[in-house]
């Protein structure tokens, strides 16, 4: 297939996410997706979610005040 494109197992693995979410995102709307006429199956342009996930980069870490609270005794200790 041409790199171009991606197919549903590939968004998976470029998403570290089971293909089922994936599946979902696109039936949903949230990644766009191409289908041939005819075919069932999804084909994702690879500049276009290329291009989407770099909209929704953070590169910037959590802030102190995102980061979850050290609430004591939630660490399993030592014995």
């Amino acid at each position: 297939m041409d790199d171009h494109f991606l197919t549903l197992q590939q968004m998976a693995d470029l998403l570290h996410v089971s293909a089922k979410t994936v599946f979902n995102m696109t039936r949903d709307g949230r990644l766009p997706a191409r289908r041939l006429p005819g075919s069932r199956r999804y084909l994702y342009v690879r500049r276009e979610i290329l291009d989407l996930l770099d909209q929704h980069r953070t590169d910037e870490p959590p802030s102190k005040d995102q980061q979850q609270p050290n609430v004591p005794g939630d660490r399993l200790q030592a014995t």
